[in-house]
């Protein structure tokens, strides 16, 4: 619900998360998952994720528009969880090219679809996270067709390179490694 400088390829605009509106719209997205009455919670990594938390503990952290401390944070504090967890990765790998850089110098068609359909997915998240309640979004989000719809450009990525300079080609071995990489952290 943010929009980080993380490195991720496309990202959309959400503006207004911190609004008043948007705050009790998420306040109770955190009461319907206090129904499930987590014991732990898992968030993307964050080097400094559970530093953040006791800071926030401590009233000591004012909550920024990300999903992690919107949603993950306030749950946590409500379940009176101690220590979060991480379950999604978002670093460069070692050995691992830079898709894009890849893409940039040495021209991809590949790339050029996936930067294309990913623009047309991000529109489409952004309009329907401008005009639904946040609870509705996150439903619409986790519909299986648009789950699967986000999962298909990240494997699609395997398909960048060359058979003169493996990226991570289709049909060769370390195919599926940029669209696994992140889940073998976890």
């Amino acid at each position: 619900m943010e929009n980080p400088d993380n490195g991720v390829l496309l990202n959309p605009v959400t503006d207004g998360i911190l609004s008043p509106k948007r705050q009790a719209e998420i306040i109770e997205v955190a009461k319907s998952l206090k129904k499930f009455q987590p014991t732990q919670i898992a968030l993307e990594v964050l080097k400094r994720l559970n530093k953040e938390y006791r800071s926030y503990l401590n009233g000591n952290f004012q909550l920024t528009a990300n999903e992690i401390h919107q949603i993950g944070f306030r749950l946590a504090e409500e379940m009176k969880i101690e220590r979060l967890h991480a379950s999604d990765w978002n670093e460069n790998l070692e050995n691992i090219p830079d898709v894009a850089s890849w893409a940039e110098k040495n021209g991809s068609q590949i790339f050029a679809e996936i930067v294309k359909r990913g623009e047309e997915w991000a529109g489409r998240v952004q309009e329907y996270l401008q005009s639904h309640p946040i609870r509705e979004f996150l439903l619409w989000l986790n519909l299986p067709e648009n789950w699967k719809t986000n999962h298909r450009m990240y494997m699609h990525l395997a398909c960048v390179g060359s058979r003169e300079e493996p990226v991570a080609p289709c049909g060769r071995p370390g195919t599926g490694i940029i669209g696994i990489r992140s889940s073998i952290k976890i």
